[in-house]
């Protein structure tokens, strides 16, 4: 959509990464439902908006240091689409309010959490157990959680192409790495305290399961859509894309196999009738 758009960034405490580190599946889906549900909730009121925005969340588990720092970045339209087909754009600079954010995303996550450990149906941390996440929660139930939330870009362009860098890159890149010595690796970040380039030194080891620690999980979207960006409401997205003149969106077509083979220049026939295009197989010996 070309029209403005907010980019939220919504992070778990740091408490919680015992949990994160052995239930990592069950955690990350969490916070997707938390966020998601979060601004379902806000968008559908009227007081805030009343209307279906579309937005995407991004995975990111990493610091800029290869710590572990589970967070969501949020792109999301300013405004949306009502009931009625009408594109309406909300009152207030941020859309939606930053206190009612992470209220609303702190008592999700802590919901599902508490009836997780209910079920008894998550892998405990050496150091706790039911009775210490329980309390941990309760804990974390009363501090403000992390939520940003800025003012709207005039279009979103310029932050996918930020996260999509982001993602593809992943938690390191080459340009990053200064040094390799006796076994130990030398890397350097810009540190979000000092804003400052600074170092660090870590053994070889040390550093892959740094690493490793935030490769995507197999089968797990890191990059996900909702609302009027989801790929089954294109339809309702026409309608806002028509209101702001701009041209229908068409899904993209993947192409057949043929079709790829013959734009690389490449035909298969059929030794038998010579005619019909196939792939054939040598049988397994």
């Amino acid at each position: 959509m070309n029209v403005q758009h907010h980019h939220w960034i919504f992070t778990v405490p740091h408490e919680l990464l015992g949990l994160w580190r052995y239930n990592r599946e069950w955690f990350q889906e969490q916070m997707y439902l938390a966020v998601s549900k979060t601004l379902k909730q806000l968008s559908r009121a009227g007081g805030h908006l009343g209307a279906q925005p579309g937005y995407l969340l991004a995975l990111h588990t990493w610091g800029r240091n290869l710590s572990e720092h589970p967070h969501i970045h949020c792109l999301i339209t300013h405004g949306g689409v009502s009931d009625s087909g009408k594109w309406l754009s909300p009152k207030r600079a941020i859309m939606f309010p930053v206190k009612v954010m992470r209220r609303l995303f702190r008592g999700k996550f802590l919901a599902a959490t508490k009836q997780a450990l209910a079920n008894n149906a998550l892998t405990f941390p050496p150091d706790q157990q039911t009775t210490e996440l329980m309390n941990l929660s309760n804990k974390l139930g009363r501090i403000d959680w992390q939520v940003y939330a800025c003012a709207p870009y005039a279009h979103g362009v310029g932050v996918a192409k930020y996260l999509a860098r982001y993602m593809r890159g992943g938690a390191i890149n080459n340009k990053q790495l200064i040094a390799v010595k006796n076994n130990m690796i030398t890397f350097k970040y810009k540190s979000h305290q000092t804003k400052k380039t600074e170092r660090q030194q870590v053994s070889l080891p040390n550093f892959t399961r740094m690493v490793l620690k935030h490769l995507p999980l197999k089968g797990k979207p890191t990059i996900r859509y909702y609302g009027i960006y989801h790929p089954t409401v294109v339809e309702k997205l026409n309608v806002a894309r028509a209101q702001c003149k701009q041209a229908q969106f068409i899904t993209a077509q993947l192409p057949t196999w043929q079709a790829m083979l013959n734009k690389l220049g490449i035909r298969l026939i059929c030794p038998i009738c010579g005619v019909t295009e196939r792939i054939a197989a040598a049988p397994l010996k």
